[in-house]
């Protein structure tokens, strides 16, 4: 399954308009949140092929973001080979900077 729509959580504006810069360059579909309580709207809004989480924000800690976030049933579908059933799960890569 191709990647097509991407949510980013990140506080940082630098760190958030350089990943929006690449994705949008790329031609991805790119949804932005700058905290938990956004980023969890956008999903109940939204599925996302990838997400882009920090883990440390304003409202809290990314890390129990993300095992909220795999506990729900309503995820993208992974494709399968032939035969076998989709795997719902999520592609989510995790940053964190030290400043």
């Amino acid at each position: 399954m191709p990647l097509e729509k991407i949510l980013i959580v990140e506080d940082e504006p630098v760190v958030r308009n350089l990943l929006l810069r690449i994705f949008e360059r790329h031609k991805f579909s790119v949804a932005i949140a700058t905290n938990l309580a956004e980023a969890s709207a956008a999903v109940q809004r939204e599925s996302y092929d990838l997400m882009m989480l920090d883990i440390r924000l304003p409202d809290g800690d990314g890390q129990k973001f993300l095992e909220q976030m795999v506990a729900l049933p309503e995820r993208p579908q992974a494709p399968a080979p032939f035969g076998q059933k989709p795997q719902r799960r999520w592609l989510i890569w995790i940053t964190r900077f030290w400043t």
